[in-house]
């Protein structure tokens, strides 16, 4: 699939709408609020158990949020108050709340002021995620049978630090039918149904001499702001995937013809994250995705060496006899190299693709026994010694 992202993939639509996210820090308190009326539910406390008007508060700043009429607390008219989104999380339980603050602010005969804050974990059932940070002040009557009466309030959603994605090889062809999904919740169903299965390889995809056009799907469970960014390359070329955005939660298609399960003609698809456009100092690699088998047996890096043994074996040229110099800058090389002083029992750490001090070390090391030198460059004659008798 290395011409992957060259496949024009028209049947799918962008909509773009609006920001937010998903992270979290501390005590977890577990509270959810029904849709049937003001009940609260609070399995298991922690041992940081928070008081009754506490919970109340939050029950009632979690009914302002899906806007619902506050029943749980009151809010005054007169204090300010800014948790307004169009987003109204329906489908979404609260998974956890977390509490970063609980400070008492203020106390009198009569009341008590207290400042309340953390955070408010939504999931729903397809696994979708999001955090919504709060702060408020309110009151709590001593006396008085009353509910707590928030006096400010403020909420805002949570950029996630590291996004939850996940990934389908779906057939082109399942795309030219009449059921093509409208919603995330429809691609997920829709990319299940269609998915080609890569623990066993057995339903649509066949490893052969032809290759078949594949649509791959990257959903993005966290809900993510505009101005964050979600990349993607292929065998570490750099692609423009087709992108939507369903309230936050994003969908990225990649198209193209590739050979599934083939070692001699993998490819490997990454997925990068940056919290802000402009940050790019701040670039994450937050996945990896192959076309290889996904064999619980056999780890993922033996599997990524085997695939460029074959590769370097099938290219035209020989590592060993230098008409193919190796970069260890890039990825392929660089495993190739690490697997070769791995073999001859220099690199004793895990081969990943980056050359980096102890790939360094280890090339150092055999050079100085076998080339009577020391030196961590990999030059064409070191390279001719280092895979002599190796059969690449």
């Amino acid at each position: 699939m290395r011409c992957l992202y060259q496949w024009p993939v028209f049947v799918l639509l962008v909509i773009l709408i609006f920001c937010a996210g998903c992270v979290s820090v501390t005590q977890n308190i577990k509270s959810s609020l029904t849709s049937d009326g003001t009940v609260l539910v609070t399995p298991e406390r922690t041992p940081l158990e928070l008081p009754g008007h506490a919970e109340l508060a939050i029950a009632g700043l979690l009914q302002k949020i899906r806007h619902e009429h506050p029943t749980a607390a009151e809010f005054d008219g007169r204090g300010s108050h800014d948790v307004q989104e169009s987003f109204s999380y329906a489908g979404f339980d609260v998974d956890n709340v977390d509490i970063a603050k609980n400070i008492l602010v203020k106390e009198t005969s009569e009341a008590a002021l207290i400042n309340l804050g953390g955070f408010l974990h939504f999931e729903d059932e397809t696994a979708r995620r999001t955090t919504v940070g709060f702060e408020m002040h309110y009151k709590v009557f001593k006396k008085a049978d009353r509910p707590p009466v928030i006096v400010h309030s403020y909420t805002s959603n949570v950029t996630p630090a590291y996004p939850l994605v996940g990934a389908y090889f779906v057939p082109a062809e399942s795309f030219s039918g009449n059921d093509i999904p409208g919603s995330f919740t429809d691609y997920l169903r829709f990319a299940r149904k269609h998915a080609i299965d890569m623990g066993t390889g057995r339903n649509q995809a066949v490893e052969g001499p032809e290759k078949q056009s594949l649509i791959f799907l990257i959903f993005c469970f966290d809900r993510l702001p505009q101005e964050a960014v979600l990349g993607v390359t292929v065998d570490n070329n750099k692609v423009n995937p087709v992108e939507m955005d369903f309230d936050g939660w994003r969908i990225l298609a990649v198209g193209g013809k590739g050979r599934l399960f083939s070692h001699s003609d993998a490819f490997f698809i990454d997925v990068h994250y940056q919290k802000k456009r402009l940050a790019i100092f701040n670039r994450q690699h937050i996945a990896r995705f192959s076309s290889l088998k996904q064999n619980p047996e056999n780890s993922w890096t033996q599997a990524l060496q085997k695939s460029h043994r074959m590769q370097a074996q099938t290219a035209k040229g020989s590592i060993e006899k230098g008409v193919r110099h190796l970069n260890v800058a890039i990825h392929g090389d660089a495993v190739i190299v690490q697997t070769r002083l791995q073999e001859l029992g220099y690199y004793k750490m895990k081969v990943d693709g980056l050359f980096g001090k102890g790939s360094k070390a280890a090339l150092k090391a055999w050079s100085r026994d076998r080339l009577n030198r020391e030196s961590d460059v990999l030059t064409l004659e070191a390279q001719k010694a280092l895979f002599k008798g190796s059969g690449l």
